[in-house]
């Protein structure tokens, strides 16, 4: 995992944490533009946009509050200019 966060020739999630219905989702992208974070439910509908602006190289990370989310399976999807990947998560309460 740490070796991850030197190379990051591509983008990609590298964390997901979570505490209480707070779930933090930490990514690395290797090329500098406009990025997109967003989590769906099991149905593909937008539950939120995380993010939705340019992000420089590096790594990343955003805070996902689910308070007032149901229990149950959700897909985050992490979108750059030249890379898309979907990971899911399971939020219990």
């Amino acid at each position: 995992m740490r070796d991850a966060l030197k190379k990051v020739d591509e983008p990609h999630v590298i964390e997901l944490t979570h505490i209480l219905f707070a779930k933090t989702i930490e990514y690395s992208i290797g090329i500098a533009g406009p990025t997109r974070l967003m989590v769906y439910d099991v149905l593909g509908r937008e539950v939120v946009k995380l993010v939705d602006e340019y992000r420089p190289i590096g790594s990343h990370k955003v805070v996902w509050n689910a308070n007032n989310m149901p229990s149950g399976i959700y897909f985050y999807r992490l979108e750059t200019s030249s890379f898309i990947r979907t990971q899911k998560m399971i939020l219990m309460k």
